[in-house]
């Protein structure tokens, strides 16, 4: 998991991650306290074959 920003241009910073199988993930930012990310919306694939992300 990693902070990467703004990727979505909603103004809150949001959050990338990559499951075991190399899927990665970007989760929004909500900018609430209670449910500070989002649904996670799947925006790649095969990223199983880099080790620092």
């Amino acid at each position: 998991m990693t902070s990467v920003g703004d990727l979505d241009a909603d103004g809150r910073t949001d959050i990338v991650a990559r499951t075991k199988t190399g899927d990665l993930y970007r989760h929004s930012g909500t900018g609430e306290a209670i449910r500070p990310l989002g649904k996670p919306v799947e925006i790649g694939w095969g990223y199983n074959i880099y080790n620092l992300l």
